[in-house]
């Protein structure tokens, strides 16, 4: 199935209260190292479980996701992937080139714990969720996008400093 074949209508539907505090991903097992690393991160600015486990969103490789909406090629997707369903966010998926794994990881991952595929505009730059990923690391608006719809119970921007 094409990339603009899938739908995201659950991803851009509003979210009227935010969802528990607890995402689960499920990677590949080429992906276990890279998923744990971003899942730690993101629980540490958030204050949520946010961990690898069984039956959480599958993250994958995908050897060709198109094109993104700017033209360029796309290096992650998180999407529903059933054309024309609703998914919840446990029944997401990450799609990921093996190139930009690493990149485009946590970038993905914001968009499945905000629930949305909306970007930040880029004049939020370097915030991690704009079309081009900022500088990689996790920040206030970052934060303010994904606790949007998930409870968190921190708000940790991460920095440059050690």
């Amino acid at each position: 199935m094409e990339p603009a074949a899938v739908s995201t209508a659950a991803l851009e539907a509003p979210v009227e209260t935010p969802e528990p505090c607890q995402v689960v991903f499920s990677p590949a097992p080429e992906l276990l190292e890279e998923t744990t690393a971003v899942a730690a991160r993101w629980a540490t600015a958030t204050g949520c479980d946010i961990r690898v486990g069984e039956g959480g969103i599958a993250v994958r490789i995908a050897t060709d996701l198109g094109l993104s909406p700017l033209g360029t090629k796309a290096h992650g997707w998180t999407h529903c992937p059933v054309d024309g369903e609703t998914c919840k966010r446990s029944e997401l998926l990450i799609d990921l080139t093996a190139d930009h794994k690493a990149s485009a990881l946590a970038h993905e991952f914001g968009h499945a714990l905000g629930s949305s595929a909306a970007h930040l505009p880029d004049d939020e730059a370097p915030a991690l969720m704009t079309h081009w990923g900022g500088d990689g690391l996790i920040t206030a608006p970052d934060l303010v996008y994904v606790c949007a719809s998930l409870d968190c119970q921190a708000f940790v921007p991460e920095s440059t400093q050690g």
